[in-house]
């Protein structure tokens, strides 16, 4: 008959507790893995700390301020100046005022389209003596503007000024026509960023046309002639 198994002998078989608690300890190996990894996609969502207990840092920087016309954006101008013909040429009026409106949009970043209306008042004088004049020019011209992120940044756009033009004169005397005659503009200048929405433009503009003489009504022969108007405005965009 076998013998009885001893308690002692029968406790020594028994399996080492270690094995038993062995699943346990995996399970919270794996949940501390997991912990670590989802740490930082938290902090991306959500803006909670990282695992390390710090914020992840801001490297944007401050967003620069946008000086730019946007697209598709209006703008209206009023603009003063002077009107400088070349006196060493016949039939040309004398230098004057220039007084304008400009109504323009924006079609492209760098690029904006601007119609004129202008008042030009000067002076014409024959051996009768010296007749004022009202002169009027009516232009649309494009405006492309320079990409120079130097000078954008201080709130400076340089542009070129491409265009076509009439020109009217009409002499404040009876027996004198009045002439109307097709102009060409090129020029340049530069626009200055003062609030939002405002701002202030100088420029040079060059004029050829092919003017006629105002004190002989039967002769419609142009003749080139140049000019130069130097301009300063402001401007409202919306």
């Amino acid at each position: 008959m076998p013998s009885p198994t001893c308690p002692t002998e029968a406790r020594g078989r028994r399996r080492p507790p270690g094995r038993r608690r062995a699943p346990a300890a995996l399970a919270g190996v794996l949940a501390m893995a997991l912990g670590l990894a989802s740490g930082p996609l938290r902090a991306q969502q959500g803006g909670a700390p990282t695992t390390a207990g710090a914020m992840p840092a801001d490297t944007s920087g401050p967003a620069e301020p946008e000086i730019a016309p946007a697209p598709l954006q209006f703008r209206l101008g009023l603009t003063a100046g002077a009107l400088l013909w070349d006196q060493s040429q016949s039939r040309v009026p004398g230098d004057d005022a220039a007084f304008g409106i400009d109504v323009g949009r924006q079609l492209l970043r760098y690029l904006s389209v601007r119609l004129g209306a202008n008042y030009l008042p000067t002076r014409v004088e024959d051996a009768a003596g010296a007749t004022d004049v009202h002169g009027y020019l009516l232009e649309v011209a494009a405006e492309p503007r320079l990409d120079l992120p130097s000078l954008e940044r201080l709130g400076v756009i340089p542009f070129a000024t491409v265009g076509l033009g009439t020109l009217v004169f009409d002499p404040r005397r009876a027996d004198l026509p009045t002439r109307s005659q097709n102009a060409f503009e090129i020029g340049g200048g530069v626009e200055a960023h003062i609030a939002r929405g405002l701002g202030a433009r100088a420029e040079f503009r060059a004029y050829t046309a092919s003017l006629q003489t105002l004190f002989e009504p039967t002769d419609r022969t142009g003749e080139t002639r140049h000019a130069q108007r130097l301009v300063v405005g402001l401007y409202w965009a919306f």
